[in-house]
């Protein structure tokens, strides 16, 4: 299948698919899209992901975008955001927000579809190419 906006951002569906995403967040930068259940995900930013993407070396070991329902996860996001988030679930409406995720935490959060505050906190976050890495 051919690389495209569409079929870059993996939906999460379940707690055992959460569950093994975040257990790759030690090794990886996760760009989770959290959207309420009649909205969907955000579709406004999916060609800045896929630039973020082809723009990256070895992104498919350094980099995921995800989605999630707000209603169905709301317990599992309310667990890594830090205490200090400004992020209401309880109250959010439809502005969708994005949370960039290492090692089962929260290290930066966006809200709306700011695709400069995605790009730099991208750049920011992504963790290194590993270093035993050698094109041929």
């Amino acid at each position: 299948m051919a690389l495209n906006s569409k079929n870059l951002v993996k939906v999460i569906e379940t707690e055992e698919a959460w569950d093994e995403w975040m257990g790759k967040s030690g090794d990886m930068l996760l760009v989770l899209d959290c959207h309420q259940d009649w909205c969907g995900q955000c579709e406004t930013l999916q060609p800045t992901f896929l630039r973020i993407f082809m723009d990256n070396d070895e992104p498919e070991s350094r980099l995921a975008f995800l989605s999630a329902n707000i209603k169905v996860f709301k317990d599992k996001i309310k667990e890594i955001l830090p205490e200090d988030s400004q992020i209401s679930l309880d109250e959010h409406g439809c502005m969708p927000f994005f949370l960039l995720i290492r090692s089962n935490a929260v290290v930066a959060n966006v809200i709306g579809a700011n695709s400069p505050s995605i790009l730099m906190n991208v750049q920011g976050n992504i963790p290194a190419k590993p270093e035993g890495d050698v094109e041929a």
